[in-house]
């Protein structure tokens, strides 16, 4: 079952790097003869026997918050309705306090718990080096 997962992903890696490469020209299609939508979007369609393929690019809108916003919303009434602030611990920091002595670990204890995270993989090793 490992050796069936290590080719999988090995399959699965050659398939997005084509993916990819295929991806370029279809995107540039897209952009040079597709319909805007109301939306912003863009459809191409090729007629391809019997099936229509429909390129898209998809906007997706969303808003980025300025650099004036806060004064903004002061201005308007709207500060302490709309933002909210919240502590923020730099973890970096603790972590540089912790190992110059200025935390005791007992006192880290009481910050923090020790978490663990599991990262996986399968890898092939060889036997037997091919000579």
């Amino acid at each position: 079952m490992g050796i069936e997962y290590v080719e999988l992903k090995k399959k699965v890696k050659v398939l997005n790097e084509q993916i990819s490469k295929n991806r370029v020209p279809l995107e540039e299609y897209v952009s040079r003869v597709g319909t805007e939508l109301p939306n912003g979007s863009k459809l191409a369609r090729i007629t391809h026997a019997d099936v229509d393929v429909n390129i898209k690019q998809t906007a997706r809108n969303g808003r980025a918050i300025l650099p004036g916003a806060l004064d903004v919303l002061k201005e308007l009434g709207l500060y302490d309705d709309l933002v909210t602030m919240m502590p923020v611990i730099d973890e970096a920091k603790l972590e540089a306090l912790y190992k110059s002595g200025a935390i005791s670990p007992k006192n880290l204890l009481r910050i923090c718990e020790p978490t663990v995270t599991m990262a996986f993989s399968v890898d092939l090793t060889k036997h037997v080096e091919d000579e």
